[in-house]
């Protein structure tokens, strides 16, 4: 009888080793640099959010603005990883456009990432992102991404307080057409997987 047992013990231990407990797996999120799609879903650990872009012309005055040769105030194309792009050149202290984010308020803890679009045939992203963003007890933030030696998903700040709205202009201090502001936005209806980031912990 003591020999069974001897030998039933090892057996015991090794099948109690092969009892697996399931891993928690959090929702992915963005990676620094890189195109990935943006993927909204929550779990036990973490929550994500896809946030839209939505442009508008705030200034008609076209010495002020003066718009394209197309007569828009902003540019349409497609950067090298295939996402839909929008650009504009830099203004100096005039907002002649405006772009603006709807954030998830469900959490306080959330990182916000902006994807940097890269191309068509050069570097298209090559000025300065001046976002503005206020949380819910309306405090009013800043935060800035420099385009020029960046491209894909980028950390623009991370706040430990629900955000209610975020934008930024082409007003970032700059002008001529040697730098270009560029924003990602897929095409309808799926304009947010390349917009900005949300990803929040929900604990």
């Amino acid at each position: 009888m003591l020999r069974k047992l001897l030998i039933l013990a090892p057996l015991g231990v090794m099948a109690s080793l092969l009892v697996v407990t399931p891993a928690q797996a959090a929702v992915p999120g963005p990676m620094t640099g890189q195109a990935n799609k943006c993927v909204a879903g929550a779990d036990s650990i973490s929550a994500s959010f896809c946030l839209a872009p939505s442009t508008v012309r705030t200034n008609f005055n076209n010495s002020q603005c003066p718009p394209f040769p197309n007569g828009q105030e902003w540019q349409v194309t497609t950067d090298l990883s295939n996402v839909g792009e929008y650009w504009t050149y830099p203004n100096g202290s005039t907002p002649c456009i405006k772009v603006s984010y709807s954030p998830s308020i469900t959490y306080d803890n959330c990182d916000f990432y902006f994807y940097v679009p890269h191309g068509p045939l050069a570097k298209s992203s090559t000025s300065l992102v001046d976002f503005t963003y206020e949380d819910v007890e309306g405090g009013f933030h800043s935060a800035s991404i420099d385009e020029n030696p960046v491209d894909g998903w980028q950390l623009a700040f991370t706040s430990q307080i629900a955000i209610q709205s975020i934008y930024f202009t082409d007003a970032n201090g700059r002008t001529g057409t040697s730098q270009e502001i560029a924003w990602g936005r897929d095409s309808d209806p799926n304009a947010q997987l390349h917009g900005i980031w949300e990803y929040c912990s929900t604990v």
